[in-house]
């Protein structure tokens, strides 16, 4: 008998192996396990086992399916749209799989291939409800708003009990301006469906942009009424006290959905995001410091703490953080590309170049990765190559805000309206509701002189977003384009109410001023609003500028050592202080300060000449031409580096062959400069063309006739060419300007060799 039990135990286990090696057995458990967990809503967890189930059996669709619907509850919605794409190959009968992809398409703006996924269900099941709302709104989306409309008045006419479907026709009402239309059809979901969170949002919104605001505020409060726990329903009622410029109500609200859903990533990340929004990162830093002690597992509560310290510029305590994901997860995408970022900003773009680099050969879809890669050229002074990654960002993922803005700064630097005005239009496609595709095409109107269109845009703008500051800007601008200056200076104004730290609009106010001959109204304005906003650096600066104009050399410099002290990196600021520095003849000071500017701002060149500028009038030559050098190292573009080298090569014996063609290049770069005309004179006179010597000066002494350098050195030219009237009238004007010059013995000993 025992080994009659042996046996049978035997022939058990060898049954349990054969079926754990059967590919069906084991690819179906694994699905059963995943599906386990996704009813649990535990969808990483169910990824994992789906993606088993494929490894067993590459083709099972089933699996395949299961891992899209994952995929999407974990908002990957790329690797989701690729499962979806694989399972209807497997089996295009899958027609909830074909709506699902056709919603994806949808949501990527992909609408004439989501209109074919519903023709294509459709056309195998007519009544299929979700089917004939997707072609609907792919139609609507399209810019075929009415056919749309047609569509999904036959899916409510199919199913007249289904709440959703009234809302989704409610909404393509909406869109239409068909308002009473929409009304009726948002309150007839809500009647088929009380608890119906969509259709009463969707209604609270209707009668906000109609200005009904008790009955949108009422439809919102019943919103959180029928679902207590929508995340949904308290952002919205947040946003409606936000538009209304209600802030203090918006944060209750925001407070009140973080103590009633505390335990919801989603919920208890509101109130910090909502400060971020409004650009109050220390408040928005403050609330994420305290989430992340609370939530210290929530790896999005890390990322996004670390996103506002590095707009913040906290650089070292966001790179602190960001090695703690880095060394738990290598391989983590949005930990590597806040390294690049904080990288970037640290002045190390090149290293941030080599992990963009990286990032983008291993993931070559990855469309922030493109976005940074292109900042981090920008920084590193090759503009081409960041438009060219920022294009591609853009290509990948037309929505990426971030790429559009910068490819939108671009094309106003280059004054290409055309493009800009493109690139509006896809920004106000991507966000209708948002202000600022609006803002960027008033410019762009304005551009191209069409004040009228950008007089609609602007007003428009401040429809969407009456509490910001852009908008009011915007229109200021139209109206000084209209030469309605009082009116533009008030809305300046109001700009700087709601935002005292908007800079645009003081500098133009600043302009209003200079332009009427009001210096001391400038200075009073920019005065007044430090004690709004007494952290801004550059207001300081704006300050100095005006104090400098307005010949107060020693207020300017106060204004730049407090500029300078609130932002230790404020390029301009040091640059101007090094230079005052300078002209009061404290020399050592401001080469310490223009060696501190490059320090904090190493690719800035202006401060590599400013450096070699001062080294020359200490005589120092040697090093005055090592700071040109390096100038030039960082731009080899920058013209002014090339002529002041030119002429220091020549003053001092330099090659004349290099320092002539050092000028060339300057002359080149800047043809209508004087000093450049002069500069490449003095290496053709050096070069005995004293012909082509006296042409450049002749053009320079009439640009500037006051300049003793150049008819001294025009002298010298007529009198290689055996024109001495004409050499001693411009030695003698030399002369006259400056008798104190420090060629006046030089001039005196050419006037006696003509007498002689």
């Amino acid at each position: 008998m025992p080994v009659r039990v042996n046996v049978a135990a035997i022939l058990l286990v060898a049954i349990a192996i054969g079926c754990s090696r059967d590919p069906n057995v084991r690819k179906q458990k694994y699905v059963e396990s995943g599906q386990r967990y996704f009813d649990k809503q535990k969808y990483q967890e169910a990824s994992i086992q789906f993606s088993n189930a494929i490894q067993v059996d590459p083709k099972f669709a089933v699996a395949h399916y299961r891992l899209a619907q994952s995929l999407v509850r974990l908002s990957h919605y790329q690797q989701a749209y690729t499962e979806l794409v694989r399972t209807t190959d497997l089996d295009p009968n899958n027609l909830e799989a074909q709506v699902e992809l056709g919603n994806l398409l949808m949501a990527g703006r992909q609408f004439k291939e989501a209109e074919d996924r519903a023709r294509l269900v459709l056309n195998k099941n007519p009544n299929n409800i979700e089917a004939r709302i997707l072609l609907g709104n792919s139609l609507a989306a399209s810019g075929q708003l009415e056919e749309g409309i047609k569509e999904l008045q036959l899916a409510v006419q199919q199913a007249p009990n289904r709440s959703t479907s009234w809302v989704d026709l409610g909404l393509l009402q909406a869109r239409a301006h068909q308002v009473a239309a929409a009304e009726e059809s948002f309150k007839k979901a809500t009647s088929l469906d009380p608890h119906n969170v969509g259709a009463l949002l969707s209604l609270g919104g209707l009668y906000t942009s109609q200005s009904r605001f008790p009955e949108a505020e009422q439809a919102f409060t019943k919103a959180i009424e029928a679902d207590t726990r929508s995340v949904q329903a308290r952002a919205a009622l947040a946003r409606f006290y936000l538009f209304r410029g209600q802030p203090e109500k918006t944060e209750e609200v925001l407070r009140q959905t973080k103590m009633d859903l505390g335990k919801d990533p989603e919920a208890y990340s509101l109130l910090g995001d909502y400060f971020a929004s409004q650009g109050n990162f220390d408040k928005a830093i403050a609330e994420y410091h305290l989430l992340l002690q609370e939530h210290p597992a929530d790896s999005k509560v890390k990322k996004n703490y670390i996103g506002l310290l590095i707009i913040a510029r906290k650089l070292d305590e966001a790179a602190k953080l960001n090695e703690e994901i880095l060394k738990e997860h290598s391989a983590d995408a949005d930990a590597k590309l806040f390294k690049a970022e904080i990288l970037i900003y640290q002045g190390k773009s090149s290293d941030a170049i080599s992990i963009l680099e990286t990032l983008v050969k291993t993931d070559p879809n990855n469309s922030r990765a493109h976005y940074f890669l292109g900042t981090a050229y920008r920084f590193a002074g090759n503009l081409g190559r960041a438009q060219s990654e920022w294009s591609e960002a853009v290509r990948l993922t037309p929505t990426l805000i971030d790429a559009q803005r910068s490819l939108a700064e671009v094309d106003l630097q280059k004054g290409d309206f055309t493009a800009l005005l493109g690139r509006a239009n896809q920004i106000i496609q991507t966000q209708p509701t948002s202000a600022e595709g609006y803002t960027l095409r008033t410019l762009a109107y304005l551009g191209q002189n069409n004040s009228a269109a950008a007089d609609v845009d602007a007003q428009n703008a401040i429809k969407l977003a009456p509490h910001a500051a852009a908008p009011y800007s915007r229109l200021a601008e139209v109206r000084i384009s209209q030469r309605k200056t009082q009116e533009a200076e008030k809305l300046f104004e109001k700009a700087l109410d709601i935002d005292p730290n908007y800079s645009e609009a003081l500098q133009n106010l600043i302009r209003i001023d200079l332009a009427q001959k009001q210096t001391a109204r400038a200075i009073a304005r920019v005065q007044a609003l430090i004690i709004k906003a007494p952290k801004n650096s550059d207001y300081y600066l704006y300050l100095a500028q005006l104090q400098s104009r307005n010949n107060q050399p020693e207020a300017a410099e106060a204004s730049l050592q407090k500029a300078v002290d609130l932002d230790k990196s404020n390029a301009d600021a040091l640059f101007m202080l090094a230079q005052l520095q300078g002209s009061k003849g404290s020399l050592d000071q401001a080469i310490e300060t223009a060696k501190r500017s490059i320090r904090s701002n190493p690719k800035d060149v202006r401060n590599y000449v400013l450096v070699a500028m001062f080294e020359e009038s200490r005589h120092n030559a040697q090093a005055a031409e090592q700071y040109y050098q390096q100038a030039l190292q960082i731009d080899p573009d920058y013209a002014i580096a090339d002529n002041n080298l030119a002429y220091l090569m020549l003053q001092t014996g330099g090659n004349v062959d290099v320092a002539t063609s050092l000028a060339e290049a300057a002359r080149r770069k800047m043809p209508d400069s004087p000093n450049v005309a002069d500069t490449l004179a003095w290496a053709y006179y050096q070069k005995r063309a004293y012909s082509l010597a006296a042409d450049l000066l002749e053009e320079a002494v009439k640009k500037q006739p006051d300049n003793a350098s150049f008819h001294y050195h025009l002298g010298l030219a007529y009198e290689k060419q055996n024109k001495p009237s004409q050499a001693k009238m411009h030695l003698e004007r030399a002369l006259q300007i400056n008798p104190s010059a420090a060629d006046a013995a030089d001039i005196i000993k050419a006037l006696r060799e003509i007498k002689g």
